[in-house]
């Protein structure tokens, strides 16, 4: 007596590939959709570093913003009601191009680096909670002339585009380092470093000009 029970059918070779064929459509889906994920996360990062106020150190030369014959730069407004603990680290000007700094609003801050001609000077506006230095920048005169300042716009301690002189080489060459951050970077750790060359040019007409005319990116230590 013939019984009604299907019997199960085997699966032929073409069946077979069909299958394997399916499952290597998904796997591959997965690998795309992982691909295309990793490339978001490298455009997105890409373009938190080409952004923001340390932009500029991804351009070599660098555009300058420095303009021969200009006047000191008028400082901005304090941000911040700064504690009396950190004014004890400014200092009082010692010599007429800082007379200049303190009449447009600068307080100073660090010792003056001299000779050549050349002196250099920190000056600042208020601080972070920490008493690190808020919106401050390099301002350099060349005999006894305002020149120029070392970053396009007033800096912030651990923020992006931050950075200092860091040797004064000769009559006419300097030297200084910078940081660039992302958005997800920790404070403690920028994600790279950029070393920039600037020159001081005494021949430029209206006066002496700081010349930014060099910005490498420096290797990441391991």
């Amino acid at each position: 007596m013939a019984s009604n029970a299907e019997t199960p059918s085997r699966a032929g070779p073409w069946q077979r590939l069909a299958q394997r064929r399916r499952g290597g459509a998904s796997t591959w889906g997965f690998a795309v959709s992982a691909v295309i994920a990793l490339l978001a996360w490298s455009t997105t990062a890409a373009f938190a570093q080409s952004d923001g106020p340390g932009a500029w150190l991804e351009v070599s030369p660098p555009a300058n913003w420095n303009v021969p014959g200009a006047s000191v730069p008028v400082a901005p407004p304090e941000i911040s009601n700064t504690e009396s603990r950190c004014r004890t680290q400014e200092r009082p000007p010692e010599s007429p191009e800082e007379d200049q700094l303190v009449g447009a609003g600068w307080h100073l801050f660090n010792a003056a680096r001299v000779g050549w001609g050349i002196r250099l000077v920190d000056a600042l506006v208020d601080y972070d909670g920490m008493c690190r230095p808020n919106q401050f920048n390099g301002f350099l005169f060349a005999d006894g002339q305002f020149a120029g300042v070392i970053s396009p716009t007033p800096m912030d301690s651990r923020t992006d585009g931050v950075g200092r002189v860091i040797d004064v080489r000769g009559p006419d060459t300097l030297n200084a380092q910078f940081v660039r951050y992302t958005a997800t970077d920790p404070l403690c750790c920028p994600s790279s470093s950029f070393a920039v060359d600037y020159r001081v040019d005494r021949n430029a007409d209206g006066g002496p000009l700081l010349v930014p005319f060099r910005s490498t990116p420096l290797p990441r230590p391991n």
